[in-house]
């Protein structure tokens, strides 16, 4: 018999111990994220990098299965590879700003270029930026947790909670996936395990809240946060969420703004998205608990919706301002931006969710983009870059666009990668372009809320107004360069994406925890606190968008998945 050293019996026993911790790990049952047998095969959502796993569940090498209700476990096989880019993520912000002016970003003209990008690549990992994200949202997340866990949002100013009104733990709720895509798997489970015990009873709270935004946040993120872990009490708290929610949708022609969850009625008139983005999130309820009701109720919405396009809109854009009882659109501007912009966006995710058999919405997002393309485009004079302006009643269109705009070219680049046409793909690369020049034209690196394009002489493409020049960390332009980077394959995106990101952490990161909006971007030293509060979609969405951007194809793929207008992502549900 071979004698053991003693640090050799010591290492022997630890391992031992550590086998037997693991085994009593896994067979742990409390609805948490847990390791389950893949049960059938179906879209997969990949695993972030191993490294950016935490706590509890640092050992499990989980690829995160599209099949409702289940966790899958995949070992760490040698065979794996994306984990293998190793880009430089080094620059200073100083840097990053000589970064993105080196950068090949000729102008893009329009409508004839699609095959001409360079740089294309087999699409890896950035798992040093992923780290980057990753403490990102960890600082994020520490902010809101240590001063405002379980309200809607953390103010920055006073490092307290804020809540005002019917509070609904947006903040909480919004961001339950980003923790879990980004591997915090302790962190979701704390916070899922708050929801679980607290949502119920802020369910029922009197007074109303907006119909747009607690749909899209709260019953999107408990959607997309229960096909991702499976703890069936977050499917039960959107079935009683959307089933709160959809006794509002009928109490007027179109639906009004506000909705009480106790009683179902409606107040405050709407704009054109607060009722047509709200059809995913009931659609997918229907699709996981059987009941038809919930998609019902928003398809008929939006047959109102497109009778009004055939009658008076042919050209499919449409003006933002609705009458709720008389069931009409109010003539007047027409603006892809606050009260337009994800109607849009849910013709054609939509289309999508549906597994492309719902033909109707296909049509009205061709045409709707058609018109656009007719209607609101614009250049600047000096570089000629694209924007999408505004379109008054008299027909003339105002160089103006909001950063909320930036959504647009990743709609369109997804729409070209399911089948549209390429001048779809072309705009949306001119646009994005655009898109990241309201950043790096601004002194901090930050894009102005609003901008104006510069059509009549040589002087600056891009100008803002003082009342304009602030950041609320929103999430459109990284979007947007995600859905490019994937589309195309062209590492530039991800060279924007970085400036961009550098910017944030330079400026917006609060000492204990947290991100404040800025005002003041025209500057190299833009002001904190422009608003009190650290708005729930920078961790929801932002944050969750650049993790994203820096992933290979695999991890949420865009040709399994479509992302609510939060980002919360929705299998496709493929007829087989």
């Amino acid at each position: 018999m071979i004698k053991l050293s003693a640090p050799i019996e010591w290492l022997l026993a630890l391992g031992s111990l550590w086998c037997v911790v693991n085994v009593m790990v896994l067979d742990w049952r409390d609805d948490r994220v847990d390791v389950v047998p893949t049960q059938q095969s179906r879209p997969i959502l990949r695993r972030p990098h191993p490294v950016q796993f935490r706590g509890q569940s640092a050992d499990l090498n989980a690829s995160i299965g599209a099949n409702d209700g289940a966790v899958l476990a995949a070992s760490n096989d040698e065979g794996n590879t994306y984990l293998i880019d190793t880009i430089e993520t080094s620059a200073t912000p100083d840097e990053s700003v000589e970064i993105a002016n080196a950068i090949d970003i000729a102008p893009l003209s329009p409508w004839s270029n699609t095959s001409d990008s360079t740089r294309h690549a087999t699409l890896l990992n950035d798992t040093a930026m992923q780290t980057d994200v990753v403490a990102a949202m960890e600082w994020a997340w520490k902010g809101y947790r240590t001063y405002a866990f379980g309200h809607d949002w953390l103010n920055v100013v006073t490092m307290a909670d804020q809540g005002e009104g019917h509070d609904m733990a947006l903040s909480l709720v919004d961001s339950l996936d980003t923790l879990f895509l980004l591997g915090l798997l302790d962190e979701f489970n704390e916070a899922a395990d708050w929801a679980e015990a607290n949502m119920p009873a802020r369910h029922t709270q009197p007074g109303r809240v907006s119909l747009f935004e607690t749909t899209i946040r709260n019953l999107g993120g408990y959607l997309s946060a229960y096909h991702l872990s499976g703890r069936p009490k977050l499917l039960a708290l959107a079935k009683d969420l959307g089933t709160r929610l959809c006794r509002g949708l009928d109490k007027s022609a179109l639906p009004q703004s506000l909705v009480s969850l106790v009683d179902g009625s409606t107040s405050d008139a709407s704009y054109l998205a607060e009722f047509t983005t709200i059809q995913l999130e009931f659609k997918y309820l229907s699709t996981l608990t059987g009941d038809s009701t919930y998609a019902n109720a928003v398809e008929t919405i939006m047959n109102k919706v497109a009778r009004i396009v055939d009658a008076t809109y042919p050209n499919g854009i449409l003006p933002v301002i609705a009458d709720s009882y008389s069931g009409r659109l109010q003539h007047g501007q027409i603006k892809l931006g606050a009260g337009g912009d994800s109607y849009y966006e849910y013709l054609l995710k939509q289309w999508l969710l549906s597994g492309k058999t719902d033909s109707k919405y296909k049509a009205m997002y061709e045409t709707a983009v058609t018109g656009i393309m007719d209607k609101l485009v614009g250049r600047t004079k000096k570089s000629g870059w694209v924007f999408l302006g505004e379109l008054e009643v008299n027909g003339d269109l105002t160089p103006k666009m909001d950063h909320l705009v930036c959504f647009m070219p990743g709609m369109l680049a997804l729409g070209y990668m399911h089948g549209m046409p390429s001048s779809h793909l072309d705009l949306a690369k001119a646009l994005g372009r655009t898109c990241f020049e309201m950043y790096n034209q601004m002194a901090s690196n930050l894009a102005p809320e609003i901008a104006y394009f510069n059509t009549v002489d040589d002087s600056n493409d891009i100008q803002v107004h003082a009342s304009d020049a602030f950041n609320i960390l929103r999430p459109e332009t990284v979007e947007s360069l995600m859905v490019l980077y994937r589309v195309t394959r062209d590492e530039t995106y991800r060279e924007w994406g970085k400036v961009i990101f550098r910017a944030f952490e330079q400026h917006c990161r609060l000492p204990q925890g947290g991100y404040s909006s800025v005002n003041h971007v025209d500057s190299p030293a833009p002001s904190k606190f422009f608003r009190r509060e650290m708005e729930s979609f920078f961790m929801a969405e932002t944050l969750k968008y650049f993790y994203l951007l820096f992933s290979d194809e695999s991890v949420v793929p865009l040709d399994q998945f479509v992302f609510n207008t939060e980002a919360h992502p929705f299998p496709i549900q493929w007829r087989t």
